[in-house]
């Protein structure tokens, strides 16, 4: 079984298509639509992109975690975006790091932080690819 550990910039791709819209994630993260090459206001990585190439079918996140992947998403990540989307939104930090936390994709979870996860799923026999 696969286990993603999602941290650092990379947390926005276990968030609901709710959270990329309400907090503008692809403006904050310079993630575009693959269709349009405008900001994403959805998850590109929880949606299938359009085929590079004729035959070419890209994985999702949606799909690994149809084939039983587990995703574990750095909850101090989540903190440090909290501080940064808190302003932009005129609420407070606390109360956006629970909407992120609460708008995780089916199938992620919150971990204390990323090396947590990792420490943890490497005890339990997953073997470290970094990709």
């Amino acid at each position: 079984r696969a286990v993603l550990n999602i941290r650092t910039q990379a947390i926005p791709a276990a968030m609901t298509d709710t959270l990329w819209e309400r907090y503008a994630l692809g403006a904050e993260y310079n993630a575009k639509d693959p269709t349009t090459q405008q900001p994403a206001t959805r998850n590109p990585f929880w949606h299938r992109a359009p085929s590079p190439v004729a035959g070419v079918t890209l994985p999702s996140v949606a799909d690994l975690i149809d084939r039983g992947a587990i995703v574990l998403v750095c909850d101090f990540a989540m903190g440090h975006l909290a501080n940064r989307l808190a302003p932009k939104t005129g609420r407070r930090a606390d109360d956006v790091h629970e909407d992120l936390r609460k708008g995780l994709v089916h199938g992620a979870y919150s971990v204390p932080s990323g090396i947590f996860g990792l420490a943890r799923a490497q005890n339990s026999g997953c073997a470290y690819v970094r990709v």
